[in-house]
């Protein structure tokens, strides 16, 4: 949606606008406007083996260092990796441009967050989702699945707590994402992350029969250790909105909600699907009223 609104001013950089797209999005006018928008869009390199990704920028702000109010566009040099990935040794999908600028203002969701009222049905959902939302850090478009990262090098899947006071202890940050319960949102580089998950195997290894020479968990778990990183709770790891309770991440709306099993039959003593049982059923019906009309 950002990215839509955005070609479309630029279009029409001269008008101060108000488009109305269940939210109300202020336009600011000028051509310098338009020419940050390079800086907010990205290409994605998109590993197909261990699915780490790289941004690249459409375009890049230099500041004057004299004067901060002088701002130079200009173009950048990539890609930001090579033909295969340095991690897994797999190629690249290219995707986007996607927004790679702030999703979200921390200002206007703190203002909604007071002054939202408990009297609304929704209020706990309402109040979970945007504390969770202020929560993200604001510069980290991208987010890492804690499963998939497990998943990748076939290592059990680590406490989320673990993973976070690992990153924080290293000196980044990380946050949740609102989109999923188990991201992890952080501007640790891509090595480190999969240092941490080399740390985390060497302490819970894995079967060597399912290291296959050339595979993404092969080949990564080849590596060597850069450091060691240490898994000690952090005082940090522990989101606010999780240490109050609040409803983060919605839960389904019914027991067993989604889609349900295949309807099926009792055909006697046996449970057939309706989609068998009513195979043939027009011809046997003709048949049927063939037979009768022939006796009568």
């Amino acid at each position: 949606m950002l990215i839509d609104m955005d070609d479309i001013l630029c279009r029409f950089s001269h008008y101060q606008l108000i488009f109305y797209i269940r939210v109300f999005v202020q336009v600011f006018s000028g051509a310098q406007k338009c020419k940050h928008t390079t800086s907010k869009l990205s290409q994605v390199y998109h590993c197909t083996g261990c699915g780490t990704f790289a941004l690249h920028p459409l375009g890049v702000l230099k500041t004057n260092e004299k004067n901060s109010k002088l701002v130079k566009f200009g173009i950048p040099t990539g890609p930001p990796v090579s033909h295969r990935c340095e991690h897994c040794g797999h190629p690249h999908h290219i995707g986007g441009p996607i927004w790679s600028g702030p999703l979200h203002s921390p200002d206007f969701v703190q203002e909604v967050l007071d002054t939202a009222s408990e009297k609304l049905c929704t209020f706990k959902r309402i109040q979970g989702v945007l504390s969770v939302i202020k929560e993200e850090l604001l510069d980290v478009p991208l987010y890492y699945a804690l499963e998939k990262l497990s998943g990748t090098i076939h290592v059990e899947t680590p406490p989320m707590m673990s993973i976070r006071s690992a990153i924080l202890n290293a000196g980044y940050k990380v946050s949740f994402t609102h989109m999923n319960r188990t991201s992890i949102k952080t501007d640790a580089p891509a090595n480190v992350i999969w240092d941490i998950m080399r740390c985390w195997e060497k302490e819970h290894p894995i079967a060597k029969k399912r290291l296959i020479e050339n595979t993404p968990a092969y080949n990564i778990l080849a590596k060597q250790l850069e450091k060691d990183y240490s898994f000690a709770a952090h005082p940090a790891a522990n989101p606010e909105s999780k240490k109050l309770g609040f409803l983060r991440f919605q839960a389904n709306p019914l027991p067993h909600w989604g889609p349900g099993t295949r309807a099926t039959a009792m055909v006697g003593e046996n449970k057939i699907k309706k989609s068998k049982r009513n195979q043939g059923k027009r011809k046997r019906e003709a048949s049927q009223e063939s037979s009768d009309a022939n006796q009568d």
